[in-house]
């Protein structure tokens, strides 16, 4: 993490306790987040994250006004020296009021932290899937605070022996990863889930279907259905395109990376364009 943060709209030390036991996102998970890839100092497709949040705050009932918030996070990647990583807007509901214990939001007062974090662009890589057992069925139109599924996604998946989990909803429909979206080929076809379906509507994958040139359908598949899938692979900031060599309880292997290969670079390529000085 970047020496300083930005608490609405004022530097602070990011040793600094800006964050109250009372506040709603530490109780209840209630609020919202993003998280927006920096290369050359610059923030990659800003205004798609804006857009999620704005989609949040509308959706949850949160009322906070934010219209700095691009110069703030560029202002912090300046103040920390950022050139490549991560810069991470978080919004909370604001504190509970004194004396009181239960869930209502009454009396809070929304407020934002901005965090910066410095990582490499990722390398491109394979992972194996697990199935989660936790399954979705709430569809959010951003990322919240509250994100115990993907965590116990992940640890579950993670005790098995697993870099990741494919989560699914109740009729077993593949959703996305504990940690992006998900996508498959098959017979030069690319697919990816329907967008009925419960899961968080990201970034990357947004890019990926205004990119891509082939194809691409959006459907309802159970998860053993991708067992004639050519290619499989997950998109998130972190990773950009992650390819899938196995999921947990289907029977093959998948070893074409040719559309994976090709669109991860596609991206690399835009974003190093998008941010160039």
């Amino acid at each position: 993490m970047g020496k300083y943060i930005i608490h609405n709209g004022t530097f602070a030390s990011a040793s600094s306790s800006v964050i109250s036991h009372t506040d709603r996102s530490f109780r209840f998970g209630d609020g919202i987040f993003e998280t927006i890839l920096v290369a050359n100092g610059k923030m990659y497709d800003f205004i798609s994250h804006l857009e999620r949040l704005k989609n949040g705050l509308a959706y949850f009932s949160i009322e906070l006004n934010f219209g700095n918030i691009e110069k703030y996070c560029q202002q912090l990647i300046e103040k920390n020296s950022l050139d490549e990583g991560y810069v991470r807007v978080v919004i909370s509901r604001g504190n509970i009021p004194e004396n009181s214990v239960g869930y209502s939001p009454d009396g809070a007062k929304p407020y934002f932290v901005i965090e910066t974090s410095e990582k490499k662009l990722p390398e491109f890589k394979t992972i194996s899937l697990a199935i989660s057992s936790w399954r979705l069925f709430y569809k959010f139109p951003c990322k919240t605070n509250n994100s115990l599924p993907y965590c116990m996604a992940l640890l579950e998946a993670s005790q098995k022996g697993f870099a990741n989990a494919l989560m699914l909803d109740n009729n077993d429909n593949v959703c996305e990863a504990a940690t992006g979206n998900v996508f498959w080929v098959k017979k030069g076809v690319l697919h990816t889930p329907h967008t009925s379906l419960p899961f968080i509507p990201g970034t990357i994958s947004k890019k990926i279907t205004d990119l891509y040139q082939g194809e691409i359908q959006h459907c309802i598949c159970r998860f053993n259905e991708l067992e004639t899938a050519d290619e499989v692979f997950i998109s998130n900031v972190g990773g950009i395109i992650t390819s899938v060599s196995s999921i947990e309880g289907v029977d093959r292997r998948f070893e074409d990376r040719k559309v994976a290969t090709h669109l991860r670079q596609v991206l690399i390529d835009e974003i190093l364009k998008e941010t160039v000085s």
